[in-house]
């Protein structure tokens, strides 16, 4: 029965590194296939050990996540002021640029949704929608 030839343990492919040349040599010098093939596994271990693949070239820098932020009433408030005046969906850019005082840390992608958490908070509240009901989601 063939025992199955050496296979690299982080590639599961067998490694062939020498030529044609080199294989010829090592033949006449009676080494056996499976001598070559450990002494190729041993060379490319001590390849890794010796920093040649350096894994923190490959991996990200975790980055922290911003803190969260609260909306404050006031917030909120101008938000629902700002739908109110500005009818129509789509319009978040117009009420952050009306409300700039107070919504200036907020993104137009922020105030879409808070509005659409907002609706879905006083909808679990039993809170009348008023202009949040035309929210969708």
């Amino acid at each position: 029965m063939a025992t199955p030839s050496p296979v690299h343990p982080r590639h599961f492919t067998p490694l062939h590194n020498r030529s044609a040349r080199q294989e010829e040599e090592a033949e006449q010098n009676g080494e056996s296939a499976e001598q070559r093939q450990e002494a190729e596994i041993d060379d490319d271990t001590q390849m890794d050990d010796a920093g040649l693949r350096d894994p923190s070239r490959y991996t990200r820098r975790w980055v922290p996540r911003p803190p969260r932020r609260q909306w404050a009433p006031d917030q909120i408030t101008a938000l629902e002021t700002g739908m109110r005046q500005f009818i129509g969906w789509g319009r978040w850019r117009d009420i952050r640029q009306k409300y700039n005082r107070t919504l200036a840390m907020w993104t137009p992608v922020d105030l879409k949704d808070k509005a659409r958490n907002e609706r879905k908070r006083r909808e679990r509240m039993g809170e009348p929608l008023g202009v949040f009901a035309t929210v969708s989601g």
